[in-house]
């Protein structure tokens, strides 16, 4: 897996909480139909700073299993603690690559994934072949992605904000990543040896939360780190932000998402 792009504050928590919980009140019955039950092991890769693994654990319930991976330490800290917060007992959260878990191969009754292959446009076959190895014969895999450039807003961005979404998608497209990644990804599963039962799209609501700043500022460091802009743009971003927030934000952003659900072969 590339270097992570997005560090977490409490602003890209609470981002991600709204996240979680719109993907399991659209996509439940899908989570249900790949096998995440009581009882299930289930793995997350590339599980972030851990909200859908806690949906995730509280789904399997205690006699269930389930391990988040992820390579960056910040968000799995934040992982381990949030189920701890949550009192899930069932989770364990460990270091690792989405190309290489680290974890047993053909064990697992599921495996979700997230908004990973869009950051690792290189490796999506070796990440994809590692995912189907690590199922069980007939097990499922939730996988989700976007299309990045189908990002509507409800009120145009004032100029500096779409700086900052421009050159966040520049150093996406420059490390090799499909930003169209989301319409691509049964194909690519099946090209990995997966089964695909289902595909589902849809576009997601979100309000334009003042205090919730976007992903593309949670990145500033990955743009700043490639070259892309300077510390006096990343001054201009936040104050157009700080901006924002005074104004007290106001309209919604629409977010495309892709759900494939895939089967090992038995």
């Amino acid at each position: 897996m590339s270097d992570y792009t997005l560090k977490l504050s409490e602003f890209e928590r609470m981002r991600f909480r709204m996240m979680a919980a719109t993907a399991l009140d659209k996509e439940g019955d899908l989570w249900e139909r790949a096998g995440i039950v009581k009882g299930a092991r289930v793995v997350d890769v590339g599980c972030g700073p851990g909200a859908v693994l806690v949906e995730l654990a509280r789904l399997v319930g205690p006699e269930g299993r389930v391990v988040g991976v992820d390579q960056d330490a910040e968000a799995r800290q934040t992982a381990t603690a949030w189920a701890a917060e949550e009192g899930l007992a069932n989770v364990e959260v460990r270091a690792g690559l989405a190309a290489d878990t680290g974890l047993s191969l053909g064990e697992w009754d599921a495996a979700m994934m997230r908004h990973v292959l869009l950051h690792n446009g290189p490796t999506i076959g070796a990440i994809l072949a590692h995912v189907l190895a690590l199922l069980k014969p007939a097990g499922h895999a939730v996988l989700d992605e976007t299309a990045f450039g189908c990002v509507r807003y409800e009120r145009d961005l004032e100029p500096d904000l779409q700086d900052l979404e421009d050159r966040y998608a520049a150093v996406l497209a420059s490390q090799g990543n499909d930003l169209e990644i989301g319409p691509h990804l049964a194909a690519h599963a099946e090209d990995a040896g997966f089964e695909v039962i289902e595909r589902r799209g849809r576009f997601d609501h979100f309000p334009m939360i003042p205090t919730v700043r976007p992903p593309a500022w949670a990145g500033r460091q990955a743009i700043l780190d490639a070259g892309m802009c300077t510390e006096d743009d990343i001054a201009r971003w936040d104050a157009a932000l700080s901006r924002r927030e005074a104004a007290g934000g106001g309209g919604f952003v629409l977010v495309p998402n892709f759900t494939v659900v895939a089967r090992r072969p038995a």
